[in-house]
């Protein structure tokens, strides 16, 4: 946590020498992810169901995984995700025949540039739900990171 504070007095506080400050104005914290994230090269399909004011499905792109959370891109321009929606069964489908299938919650959005100048909305995810075979397949994409 990260404050800048104004007016330092010096006081006694308990009978210690202590500095007082007048209370921040702004207070900063960066909240690290708690687990880390594989990039996902190339990018693998995902399908979304969102449920937030009717139902949406639409289809994008992974391109980054951990045990808690996932990134990925929207090509869609029609297609905006609010913090807070739920994505019900998205489903993760790697070259192997069964797919992984998640509960996502959005924590952001925002529209991005691509290296080929292509635009599209690439969101953050916190997994609401996590299946026994998410590490698994984590693990499988960072040890193939490492190679």
């Amino acid at each position: 946590m990260e404050f800048a504070a104004a007016d330092p007095q010096k006081i006694l506080h308990g009978g210690m020498p202590a500095i007082r400050f007048k209370f921040p104005e702004v207070l900063v914290d960066r909240q690290r992810r708690e687990y880390d994230r594989a990039s996902v090269s190339p990018q693998i399909p995902l399908q979304c169901l969102a449920e937030a004011g009717g139902v949406l499905s639409f289809k994008g792109a992974l391109v980054d995984i951990s045990v808690g959370g996932i990134g990925f891109l929207v090509y869609d321009p029609s297609i905006t995700l609010e913090p807070g929606t739920v994505l019900k069964g998205c489903r993760i489908e790697p070259d192997d025949p069964s797919p992984l299938i998640l509960d996502l919650e959005v924590r952001y959005s925002e529209l991005v540039s691509l290296a080929d100048g292509t635009r599209a909305e690439r969101s953050g995810c916190r997994v609401v739900s996590r299946p026994e075979t998410l590490k698994q397949f984590v693990e499988g994409l960072s040890a193939g990171d490492r190679a």
